[in-house]
């Protein structure tokens, strides 16, 4: 998901293209994160970069500093719904097809897990479903 704060410009929308946000300052994630190298990747593929006007070290401060005006930046969907409490952010579904992000658990034999590792494994799929 898009943040944005709300009072931004791209709050209005109700959807938006990722390429459409890249004309705005952002705030991102340490470089070598995950998500934060997947942005940039997608921005050069649009032959645009990030405006990254600062990097924090997680999705709470991202949140926080994006509700104070600083820039956009783009979070799970769980994080945005999460800090869209105690934020003043407002939340935009990005509509690119590469957007929502699979997820998998990738083991063996879920049989041959100790019974710890097979309570992980369960309560990740029971959080996946929720």
């Amino acid at each position: 998901m898009l943040i944005a704060p709300r009072d931004h410009v791209v709050s209005q929308q109700r959807t938006i293209l990722f390429r459409d946000a890249l004309a705005y300052d952002h705030v991102g994630l340490p470089a070598g994160n995950a998500l934060q190298d997947q942005m940039e990747d997608h921005a050069a593929r649009a032959g645009r970069r990030l405006k990254l006007r600062v990097r924090l070290p997680g999705f709470d401060a991202v949140c926080q500093v994006v509700g104070s005006g600083i820039g956009l930046a783009v979070v799970p969907a769980t994080v945005a719904r999460r800090q869209q409490r105690s934020a003043a952010i407002r939340i935009i579904p990005l509509v690119d097809t590469w957007a929502p992000r699979r997820l998998t658990i990738c083991i063996r034999s879920f049989a041959a897990l100790p019974p710890h590792g097979q309570r992980l494994v369960e309560h990740l799929r029971a959080r996946a479903q929720a």
